[in-house]
């Protein structure tokens, strides 16, 4: 039994050996769950407003320029400040945006345009707050549990959009959406005072040393990341694959519709269609263990992607909503596998001098393209049906994959590998 537990279940280690990530890693987990209630809220705030999916797939758009600017920003910035304070003052702004929420939820009518500003403060406020967890939390776990740490944040991140959408939905339909704004308030002023019980942590070295100060050398810096993420096939290949399955497969914008107009099983069930992928994910990456000793990550990934798409085309056909849910979970389950595939293809093809930059890159575009896919999904359910939307995205899913690994063989050959990475003549001089 105990071979099988060492072979399958997620290391705690970093948990049990290491205070302040400890601390760190229960504040995440807080946050994530007040704000996967609080999208829960604002998808269903604007279709009970509108009526219109499409207008739930535009929360998206406004959300993917201040969100994607704020990670590509908030990489440089951490590595330029302590990142505990950092993340203090951005706990602290997080707060104030729930609270502006909270109050336009308690109004007689809904200000659509105060509801999409606050949207697009908290994506910027989330993306730069991104890098700087990812810093802080690799720095309180020590380099010899950073594996281990990894697989407990992706936990942490399917745990809270598996648990944080079904309070949610259920808080809407029993208190009403001000009582969900608060309870995010408080989440995110939980995170800032276990925040406060860590240690300060600065960068190891400033990054201006290398780059110069002010918006040249953030330019600069930021350059240097891209030509280096652009000179790798493999990192092509992942994120030109994970765009793929986002774009065509995010089935998100359409939950609404599914839940009060194709299921009419009210809001709850809203709070349950968010939840399901993630209660998916989370088994599968609760029982992880296998995904390490795999070397051929590149048939892995592609493989799961696939099963994502057929996984979402199925959801578009399914009338019954426990058997929705039951897809949706298988979904979720295939997406986590693929993400730990990639997350490890790009630490291992990225010299740790780089990492900062190209992790800035990588969450720019894993974030940016499931609000692409929210709006094409909310676009051609407008323009057809829902059932339509999430069938012809998941079909074109398992097209993509198929031309993706047709057109790069690098990423269909990936493997996994303890060696350093080699390509070290596509690394940019470093003050090119």
């Amino acid at each position: 039994m105990s071979k099988f537990l060492n072979r399958f279940v997620v290391d705690v280690s970093p948990l049990r050996e290491r205070p302040d990530y400890r601390l760190i890693f229960t504040g995440y987990l807080i946050s994530v769950l007040g704000s996967q209630m609080a999208t829960v809220a604002i998808a269903y705030q604007v279709y009970v407003t509108t009526g219109s999916s499409w207008m739930v797939g535009l929360l998206s758009v406004v959300e993917l320029v201040p969100q994607v600017f704020g990670m590509l920003l908030g990489g440089v910035v951490a590595d330029r400040m302590d990142r505990r304070r950092l993340l203090l003052v951005l706990q602290c702004a997080s707060v104030l945006t729930s609270g502006g929420l909270a109050i336009v939820a308690l109004g007689a009518t809904t200000p659509l345009t105060a509801v999409f500003v606050l949207v697009a403060v908290r994506a910027l406020l989330g993306g730069l707050a991104a890098p700087a967890y990812t810093a802080a939390s690799a720095r309180a776990a020590g380099p010899r549990l950073l594996p281990a740490a990894a697989a407990l944040n992706a936990i942490v991140i399917q745990a809270g959009v598996f648990i944080g959408p079904a309070i949610g939905g259920v808080l809407i339909g029993r208190t009403g959406l001000p009582w969900v704004y608060l309870l995010d308030m408080a989440t995110f002023g939980a995170f800032a005072v276990l925040l406060l019980l860590t240690k300060p942590a600065p960068p190891e070295r400033a990054e201006a040393e290398d780059h110069g100060a002010g918006l040249a050398g953030i330019g600069r810096s930021l350059l240097r990341g891209l030509k280096f993420t652009k000179d790798q096939p493999i990192l092509r290949g992942v994120m030109l694959i994970d765009l793929n399955a986002m774009v065509f497969g995010m089935p998100r914008a359409l939950f609404p519709a599914f839940g009060m107009a194709v299921f009419a099983a009210g809001p709850e069930s809203v709070g349950l269609l968010y939840a399901a992928p993630a209660a998916g994910a989370l088994v599968a990456a609760l029982a992880s263990g296998w995904v390490g000793r795999v070397r051929k990550l590149g048939h892995l990934t592609l493989y799961a992607v696939a099963a994502w798409g057929a996984a979402i085309a199925v959801f578009g056909l399914v009338t019954s909503f426990p058997v929705a849910l039951v897809v949706l979970a298988v979904a979720g389950a295939a997406d986590v596998v693929s993400e730990m595939c990639r997350s490890t293809l790009v630490q291992r093809s990225v010299p740790d001098r780089l990492r900062g930059r190209v992790s800035g890159l990588w969450l720019a575009q894993t974030n940016a393209a499931p609000r692409l896919g929210d709006a094409r999904a909310g676009a051609v359910a407008g323009l057809a049906s829902p059932a339509l939307a999430a069938l012809s995205g998941g079909l074109l899913c398992i097209v993509g994959v198929v031309l993706c690994a047709w057109l790069l063989p690098e990423l269909r050959k990936a493997v996994n590998t303890e060696e350093d990475p080699s390509p070290r003549a596509a690394e940019p001089a470093p003050h090119e």
